[in-house]
């Protein structure tokens, strides 16, 4: 098939989901067990509890997760989690501010901290122009007391940086406090030390499945302790949908079916292990091409650049017009880079085919000669 018949789906989120798992949702629609279809089945009859418990399944298969984490499925959002975690898990926390929802989280811990005595701490900011992030911390103390727990935002996806692995502690002294992750732009992709993982959070409609569902992936014992603030909200408490099995209110049932699907999609292809090889590979096939043509420049710093979402801009107005006017004759969406940055954007995803990876380089370098 000639690739101007195919759609090449590059945005940040809502973003491409792998055909096969499109097939599947269709057919759910239609029905499930012979019974109604997922958009009309109740979330307490035993055939939701089979969609349910196999997207659980397939996470831990998925990440190789210890008896000590649990799955769940929730709403709102990462920003939903950015309150949850303060209220949850209390404010002393150090915060990373590598970007636009770094900088989100603190501000919510912030929040549910004022007028208490355990404010946050920022650990490390690159504002403004968020181009890098740290490898090594100094961790803050107060008081004597250590922090609860370090957040970061694994993958940044309008500025286009990404962590390569956790920060190392960079005097040489004991370990670093446990890592809470926003992983809602790498999830799927990358293997986890769950270990040195107190809590993972994502929200699936980049890399894992629709909008309106929210993975979150903590230790057990964590999950089901009672919020460290009197007045967390019944519904904002993690104990809560946890001894609840995610059902203490209506979910996201179509969501989390896709999500089973989009998790079974990439455990057929090899895991996550084949996954972060293949993002490793398609994403410097296209920084390749940025760093040998001077009419590109990426954003990020070439230590901190992102598999996921490659950021980078053009010369020439002129150029970048006409790259993509290109673009859109050959049907391919979502390369214009978000307005706090400017310039392009080409997020690449799991379900991105290599097809669309292939046709935007050439695309990049035909631009580049023409001039």
């Amino acid at each position: 098939m000639d690739s101007r018949d195919l759609l090449h789906n590059y945005n940040a989120g809502p973003s491409a989901l792998p055909s096969e798992v499109k097939v599947k949702v269709v057919e759910a629609i239609e029905g499930i067990d012979g019974g109604p279809g997922i958009l009309e089945l109740s979330h307490r009859s035993a055939s939701f509890d089979r969609v349910i418990d196999g997207a659980r399944e397939v996470i831990r298969r998925l990440y190789r997760l210890p008896e000590t984490h649990e799955v769940l499925f929730l709403q709102g959002g990462a920003s939903l989690q950015f309150a949850m975690i303060a209220l949850n898990l209390g404010t002393r926390g150090g915060f990373l501010t590598t970007g636009e929802w770094s900088r989100r989280a603190l501000a919510e811990a912030r929040k549910v901290a004022e007028d208490k005595a355990d404010k946050p701490v920022e650990l490390y900011s690159c504002e403004p122009l968020f181009t890098d992030v740290p490898t090594q911390l100094r961790p803050q103390d107060r008081d004597g007391q250590a922090l609860d727990y370090i957040h970061l935002t694994s993958n940044n996806t309008i500025y286009g940086t990404q962590y390569k692995a956790l920060p190392q502690r960079a005097d040489g002294k004991e370990s670093l406090p446990p890592f809470i992750v926003d992983a809602s732009s790498d999830i799927f992709s990358r293997e986890i030390d769950w270990s040195k993982v107190d809590l993972l959070y994502a929200g699936a409609q980049k890399n894992a499945g629709p909008s309106g569902v929210t993975i979150v992936i903590g230790r057990r014992e964590l999950l089901r302790s009672p919020p460290r603030s009197a007045r967390c909200p019944k519904i904002l408490s993690y104990q809560t949908h946890a001894e609840k099995g995610s059902l203490y209110h209506t979910p996201n049932t179509l969501g989390i079916f896709a999500v089973a699907e989009v998790g079974r999609w990439v455990e057929a292809r090899g895991g996550i292990e084949v996954m972060q090889r293949r993002s490793n590979e398609r994403s410097q096939k296209l920084y390749q091409i940025i760093d040998k043509h001077e009419i590109y420049r990426g954003h990020a710093s070439a230590e901190a650049r992102s598999k996921m979402n490659v950021t980078f801009t053009v010369a020439e107005p002129r150029i970048e017009s006409k790259l993509l006017q290109r673009a859109s004759e050959l049907n391919m969406w979502g390369l214009k880079g978000h307005r706090s940055v400017g310039g392009l954007r080409a997020s690449l995803y799991n379900a991105v085919s290599d097809t669309s990876v292939e046709l935007l380089c050439r695309l990049l370098e035909n631009i580049a000669r023409e001039g």
